[in-house]
C-alpha cells in the first residue's frame, strides 16, 4: 500500500479545478453503473496499476469512440503490443495523468457494439489533447482499476477522515480483495484483530495492487495502522456491514441532501420567475424543460438552451424556421411562435451525446 501518488496538493489543485467550474461530484460512489453521465465535466487520476504495468499498457483506450478493444484493436490511443501480443494503450504515457470528461457517448446500435461496451467518455489531458475510454456500466473493476474520480477522492477524505470505527469482525461485503484489514505496509491480511475494537479514519489513499482502490487508513494505539476499501466505510448502515459508526457516512448523505435541497431551491425560484411571466401552465412547462405550441423563440430558449443547429424554409407560401436539439426534440416556429413539435429517438445508431447540455 502506498501513500497517495496523486499528492494532496496536486489532488486539490485537479478537484479545485472542477469546482470552480461548479461540477460538483453527485456519487457516494468511484463507479456509477448505468449512469456516466455524472462523470461529465469531472476530473479523473489514472492510477498506477500493477496489472497495466506488466502488461506494458492499459485497456480501453482509444482515439475515437469507436474502437475494438480486442487483440486486433483499432484506433486504440497511444498503442503498444501488450506481453501477450494484444493492442494496448502505452502504460508511461498515461499512468499518474490527469484527464476531464469534456462528454459521454453512447452507442445503441446493439450490432456494432464490441465487447459489450456501449458508453465512451470523452476524455482532454492537461495538453489538450483529447483521447476517449470505452466505459463498461456493468463491470465496476475495468473503471475503478484505471481511475479515481479526484471529486470522489475528495469526499471520501472530507467524510471519513477524523471519524471513529468500530470493527464487527464481519466478512460479508461487496469488496473482495478487502475481506478483513490489510496491514498498512505488509498489504497482508490482519487475522489477528478480533471484533469491537475501534479505529480511527486518519487519511484516504490509494492501493496499489493489481486491482487498485481508493482505500481509508485506519489507527488503534494498541494494533497499529490499516487499511479497508472506503467501500466498506460507506456501508456501515448495511446489517452485514464490517464497520459501525455514527457520523462519516452521516456527513457524506448530508453532503448529497444540501446539494439536493439547493437543486431544489434554485428550480422552485426559475419556477416562480417563469410563472410570473408566462402564466402558471407555460411557466411550469418551462421550468421542467418543456416547450409546447405557442411558445415564443425566448420562452423555448429558456426550456431548452440554444438548439444544435436552425434552417429557415418555406412552407405552403410562409416562412418557418426549425431549430434541432441533441435530445432529439426539434420545434418549428411560425410568426415567432411554436407551431409544430417533433420528436425522433436520438439513439437509433451512431453515437449521441448523454446529457449534453
Amino acid at each position: 500500500m502506498k501513500k497517495i501518488v496523486i499528492t494532496a496538493a496536486l489532488a486539490l489543485a485537479a478537484f479545485t479545478a472542477s469546482a470552480q467550474k461548479g461540477l460538483q461530484y453527485d456519487s457516494l460512489s468511484n463507479f456509477v453503473g448505468q449512469n456516466p453521465s455524472l462523470y461529465k465535466g469531472q476530473t479523473l487520476y489514472i492510477k498506477e496499476n500493477a496489472a497495466a504495468q506488466a502488461a506494458k499498457g492499459y485497456e480501453g483506450f482509444g482515439i475515437s469512440p469507436d474502437f475494438d478493444r480486442g487483440p486486433y484493436g483499432r484506433n486504440v490511443y497511444a498503442p503498444v503490443k501488450s506481453a501477450s501480443g494484444t493492442t494496448v494503450s502505452n502504460y508511461q504515457k498515461l499512468k499518474d495523468q490527469y484527464v476531464t470528461v469534456t462528454n459521454v457517448y453512447t452507442h445503441t446500435n446493439e450490432a456494432s457494439t464490441r465487447n459489450a461496451i456501449s458508453n465512451y467518455l470523452q476524455l482532454v489531458d492537461n495538453d489538450g489533447e483529447t483521447f476517449y475510454y470505452g466505459y463498461d456500466a456493468f463491470t465496476p473493476e475495468s473503471f475503478n482499476n484505471t481511475f479515481v474520480v479526484v471529486g470522489f477522492f475528495e469526499k471520501s477524505k472530507s467524510a471519513l477522515i477524523g471519524h471513529e470505527f468500530l470493527f464487527t469482525g464481519r466478512e460479508t461485503q461487496s469488496v473482495e480483495n478487502y475481506k478483513g484489514l490489510r496491514d498498512l505496509a505488509s498489504g497482508s491480511k490482519r487475522t489477528d484483530v478480533k471484533a469491537n475494537t475501534s479505529w480511527r479514519c486518519t487519511d484516504v489513499s490509494i492501493d496499489d495492487s493489481a486491482n487498485p482502490r481508493v482505500v481509508a487508513v485506519l489507527e488503534n494505539p494498541d494494533l497499529g495502522k490499516v487499511y479497508v476499501a472506503v467501500e466498506d466505510l460507506q456501508n456501515t448502515s448495511s446489517p452485514n456491514a464490517k464497520f459501525t459508526t455514527s457520523g462519516a457516512v452521516a456527513a457524506m448523505a448530508a453532503a448529497d441532501k444540501q446539494r439536493s435541497s439547493d437543486q431544489q431551491r434554485a428550480y422552485n425560484d426559475r419556477l416562480a420567475e417563469y410563472q410570473a411571466r408566462f402564466g402558471e401552465t407555460n411557466g411550469k412547462l418551462i421550468a421542467d424543460g418543456k416547450v409546447a405550441e405557442g411558445m415564443t423563440k425566448e420562452m423555448v430558449t429558456l426550456a431548452k438552451g440554444t438548439p444544435i443547429n436552425s434552417s429557415n424554409f418555406k412552407q405552403n407560401n410562409v416562412d418557418v424556421e426549425q431549430w434541432n436539439y441533441d435530445d432529439g426534440w426539434s420545434f418549428y416556429f411560425r410568426n415567432g411562435k411554436v407551431y409544430k413539435t417533433n420528436y425522433v429517438p436520438p439513439y437509433k445508431s451512431g453515437f449521441s451525446l448523454i446529457d449534453p447540455k
